[in-house]
């Protein structure tokens, strides 16, 4: 697999402004989440994983923890932030975080499978 140029992924509009409509916030989120399909809610998990890991390669994760949890917590974070932080990382992977340590709260990733599985009491088919 090679890694994509810069620019590639950068996620569609529809996922950042929900991502903008959370402000954040794990509660918000999932009333966001609620107004969504099933196929919609399947595409926000699809995106959401998707963008965490353009963050997974090396020009990114040498200036990260040395840790996959800790990787995998820093680009869930930087994503949760919003589209500007996203983009700015994109553009300047030594901007990404080190560590998030102490802001768990702040990391939206587990909330859609969460929200699928109580809406439609089956486990959501995303890798």
């Amino acid at each position: 697999m090679t890694e994509p140029k810069q620019g590639d992924a950068v996620g569609s509009d529809w996922f950042w402004a929900i991502i903008a409509a959370a402000q954040v916030d794990r509660e918000r989120l999932r009333r966001e989440l609620m107004k969504l399909d099933r196929e919609e809610l399947v595409r926000f998990q699809e995106e959401f994983l998707d963008l965490a890991g353009e963050l997974t390669y090396p020009r990114f994760s040498q200036f990260v923890e040395e840790s996959e949890d800790g990787l995998s917590d820093v680009t869930e974070w930087v994503v949760s932030q919003g589209r500007e932080l996203y983009e700015a990382v994109l553009a300047n992977p030594r901007s990404i975080p080190h560590t998030v340590d102490g802001k768990g709260r702040e990391i939206l990733s587990g909330i859609t499978p969460d929200r699928y599985e109580e809406r439609f009491g089956e486990l959501m088919d995303v890798y």
